[in-house]
C-alpha cells in the first residue's frame, strides 16, 4: 500500500534501496508521481569503494533543518567509510561518543556550528554535561538543539522482536534523559531550544552466511517506519548500510589488513524525537 508524506516532511533514499527497501521505496515513488514540492528528495550518487543504501526521513514540522542535516550526516559516513579504511563509520570502536561528532560533523558542514559535551543544568540543583548542542542554518537561535543520546552498539537484525526491544530501551533512555532538561527550561538556556532524544544503532549480522541479510535489514527498517508513522513516536529516521555483496567484500578485506579480526556490523540507524516545544 503506497504511503504519503504530509506536509513538512523530507525523505531521502538511496537508488540501490529500490531492491532493498521496497516497501519505503514505494513511498518515494509515490511522492515523485504526485509532484509533491513540500518536501526534500535527494540524489544519491553511490561512492566508488561501497555502493551503500540510504534512508532519511524528518517531520520538519517538528525538527525543523533535519532532511538537511541527515543528508548531510549520510555523507559523512560515506566520506569515512571511503577514506577511513580498514576502519568504517559504525564499527564497534566508534561509540556513543563518536557517532555524536559524526552528527556534529555534518552539521559544521551544511553551515551550522555544533559543541560537544557542554556544561548544562539537568535539574534545579544538578549540573552534568549536554551530549550535544547544534545550531542549524540559518545560524539563529531559533535553530537551537539540546540533543541526548544513546548507542546500541550491537544491534542484531535476525530476531526483528529483540531488536524492536532493544530499539525501544534505547529510546526511551534517551528521552529520560532529555526529559530532565525539560524541568527547568529557564536554567538551560535563555533562547529558544527544541529538545530531542536520539539513539544511534549499529547494525550487527555475524552470520557467515549473508543469504538473508537484506531481507532482514529491510524487515527492520520498515518495521521502524510503520511504527514511527502509526505511534508518532519518532520525528526523524536516518540509515546508511551495506548490502550483502559489499558487506562480504568488507569482511574480505579487513581480514587482510587485520588478520583475526571478525567484522560484523554493517551500518547506522539514527532515530529522533523532540521531547520539548
Amino acid at each position: 500500500m503506497a504511503r504519503h508524506r504530509r506536509d513538512g516532511e523530507a525523505l531521502s533514499t538511496s537508488a540501490k534501496n529500490r531492491k532493498v527497501c521496497p516497501k519505503i521505496v514505494e513511498k518515494e515513488v509515490d511522492i515523485l508521481r504526485r509532484g509533491n514540492k513540500t518536501g526534500i528528495v535527494n540524489d544519491i550518487q553511490p561512492q566508488t569503494k561501497w555502493n551503500l543504501n540510504s534512508f532519511s526521513w524528518a517531520n520538519e514540522n517538528r525538527l525543523p533543518g533535519f532532511g538537511r542535516l541527515l543528508g548531510s550526516w549520510l555523507n559523512v559516513h560515506r566520506d569515512f567509510s571511503e577514506r577511513g579504511l580498514p576502519y568504517l563509520s559504525w564499527d564497534c570502536g566508534h561509540n556513543e561518543g563518536a557517532q555524536v561528532g559524526f552528527l556534529g560533523n555534518a552539521a559544521v558542514l551544511i553551515g551550522g556550528l555544533s559543541v560537544e559535551e557542554s556544561g548544562i543544568k539537568k535539574g534545579p540543583d544538578q549540573n552534568g554535561r549536554l551530549d550535544l548542542w547544534l545550531r542549524l542554518c540559518p545560524p539563529t537561535s531559533q535553530n537551537d538543539f539540546l540533543i541526548e543520546a544513546k548507542i546500541e552498539q550491537y544491534l542484531g537484525v535476525i530476531d526483528l522482536n529483540k531488536s524492536r526491544e532493544k530499539i525501544d530501551n534505547k529510546m526511551k533512555a534517551a528521552r529520560k534523559d532529555a526529559q530532565r532538561l525539560k524541568r527547568r527550561p529557564e536554567e538551560i538556556v535563555a533562547m529558544p531550544v527544541k529538545i530531542v532524544a536520539m539513539a544511534f544503532l549499529s547494525l550487527l549480522f555475524q552470520n557467515e552466511n549473508l543469504d538473508s541479510l537484506e531481507q532482514n535489514t529491510n524487515d527492520l527498517i520498515s518495521s521502524v517506519w510503520d511504527q514511527s508513522q502509526s505511534q508518532k513516536d519518532l520525528d526523524a529516521i536516518g540509515a546508511i548500510w551495506m548490502g550483502a555483496e559489499d558487506f562480504r567484500r568488507s569482511r574480505q578485506e579487513r581480514e587482510k589488513v587485520i588478520p583475526g579480526w571478525k567484522n560484523h556490523q554493517f551500518g547506522m540507524v539514527l532515530l529522533a524525537s523532540r521531547v520539548m516545544t
